[in-house]
């Protein structure tokens, strides 16, 4: 049984983390924020089932590497994952860093403080901000209100960014990870000129691929040990000693070893130009559309401190594209409207602009697109019409759940008999109705009227919500608890 671990900082600093990997135990190391969540409980069946089919066999392939450990990750989509790790492998993209010709060999020769603003359950705050600095015998600390002397930030962009807005004084060094630093941001640090910056291109599953320096270079420089190559939709493949071969669902390789990832770019002998993810990529009018490049054209304005696109679609599923953004002071949302009328052509337009104080963020430091994606709908779903009485939040669930999806398949479907036969048919997905659409949207909004609280996003992406009968089992549990 592998041992679940909602592991914050203090799990690692205190030798937890080695005592588990001494004893071969091979934990699960979860992020704190996740705890009382459904997507927790169904981790702690994994303990005892080790299902689905996939991670019970993997047990063979961890007693090959007896420190061994599990990271969970919801990466850019939120769509929960575990990735099998070994120190092994961290070890040696460890050694690659920690050598004279490294791009971060400042690490080697400076007598530096570490300012970690990053959790270590996840890759790069567990390999920059304790694994290296642990070897390097460099204090460590979580203060970033002040930088003394020759003091190291490892952070993300999202951070780093308020930092900067905050007119905080930036340390020596600065290591970054987690998305691609905005060509404003950049500008703006490279100006103020007190830091060198490192950007770290990688993911969970790849370990690390690239580096940059963000504030002269647009192009990661691939790491000597990692093959790479574009399929035919110019997303990158890769190979190297510290990709991971495993999730809980099996092989993550393909027969000829290489990792495919989502991201999307054009590679070269100069390099890896990322331009976006293909989740983000949407088509409007026929054109092929980069939610990323819109958030890039906006920042441009100097009117934004943060800044989000989300798409979702309409009812009849056609994309709608949402900005969110927060204003620095003195700008307007109306500041932002002139900008685009002259600047942004008219297919990268925003059909709504939401001025937020704040963007919500993720445990990772990575904007909580999925948060945005609901108001979206919400905003949407006004004009959907959908509502429910007082009178049916009183209904049982079984009859509740199916006036909801008889009202709404009847407006795509005229014969009674297909949505009766539809509505309570285990043959039968919501995903029928249009998984993720709208329609299955405001399901989701009507059952958390009922219950009168929101559903955690990660506990909505489990197989409960995948069918009628499936969400009656969700409800009963969490009715019984």
């Amino acid at each position: 049984m592998f041992p679940l671990r909602f592991a914050n900082n203090s799990y690692f600093f205190s030798g937890s983390f080695e005592e588990d990997l001494n004893n071969s135990l091979c934990p699960i190391l979860i992020d704190p924020g996740w705890q009382n969540s459904l997507l927790a409980e169904k981790l702690l069946t994994l303990q005892s089932d080790l299902g689905p089919s996939g991670f019970l066999n993997l047990r063979a392939e961890v007693q090959k590497d007896k420190q061994s450990f599990w990271l969970a990750t919801s990466g850019s989509t939120g769509e929960p994952k575990l990735i099998l790790k070994s120190m092994s492998q961290l070890e040696k993209e460890i050694d690659f860093w920690l050598n004279e010709t490294s791009p971060v060999a400042f690490l080697i020769h400076e007598n530096l403080l570490i300012h970690l603003t990053v959790p270590l359950c996840f890759i790069f705050g567990l390999i920059w901000g304790f694994l290296i600095p642990r070897k390097l015998k460099l204090p460590v600390s979580t203060e970033t209100s002040k930088f003394p002397p020759n003091s190291c930030l490892i952070t993300v962009p999202a951070i780093l960014q308020n930092l900067v807005q905050a007119g905080s004084p930036l340390p020596s060094f600065i290591i970054t990870s987690g998305s691609k630093l905005q060509l404003q941001l950049t500008r703006e640090i490279r100006n103020l000129g007190k830091s060198k910056v490192i950007e770290i291109y990688g993911s969970t599953e790849t370990g690390a691929m690239g580096f940059r320096d963000p504030l002269w270079k647009s192009r990661f420089t691939l790491l000597p040990r990692v093959e790479a190559e574009t399929n035919r939709e110019d997303l990158l493949r890769v190979k190297s000693p510290w990709v991971s071969e495993y999730s809980h669902l099996g092989t993550q390789l393909t027969e000829d070893g290489f990792f495919q990832t989502q991201d999307l770019g054009d590679l070269n002998e100069t390099g890896w130009n990322l331009t976006g993810r293909a989740d983000r990529i949407i088509k409007r009018n026929g054109k092929r559309i980069s939610l990323d490049q819109i958030e890039s054209l906006y920042s441009e304005a100097k009117i934004c401190k943060e800044i989000a696109v989300v798409s979702v679609n309409d009812v009849e599923d056609n994309p709608t594209i949402h900005l969110f953004f927060s204003a620095l002071p003195g700008k307007t949302k109306e500041d932002l409207a002139s900008f685009a009328k002259i600047e942004i052509p008219p297919s990268h337009q925003p059909q709504q602009i939401y001025e937020i104080e704040s963007l919500p963020k993720l445990p990772n430091g990575k904007t909580d697109y999925e948060n945005l994606k609901q108001i979206a709908r919400k905003q949407l779903l006004g004009a959907f019409g959908f509502r429910k009485s007082e009178e049916d939040l009183l209904l049982p669930w079984e009859t509740y759940l199916k006036n909801i999806v008889q009202s709404m398949v009847s407006q795509a479907k005229s014969d009674k008999n297909v949505v009766d036969a539809f509505a309570f048919s285990n043959a039968h997905l919501i995903e029928d109705l249009g998984l993720d659409s709208l329609r299955w949207h405001a399901l989701i909004l009507a059952i958390e009227k009922k219950l009168g609280y929101g559903i955690p996003v990660e506990e909505r992406n489990t197989a409960f919500f995948l069918t009628i009968n499936g969400i009656l089992e969700y409800l009963n549990q969490i009715e019984s608890v």
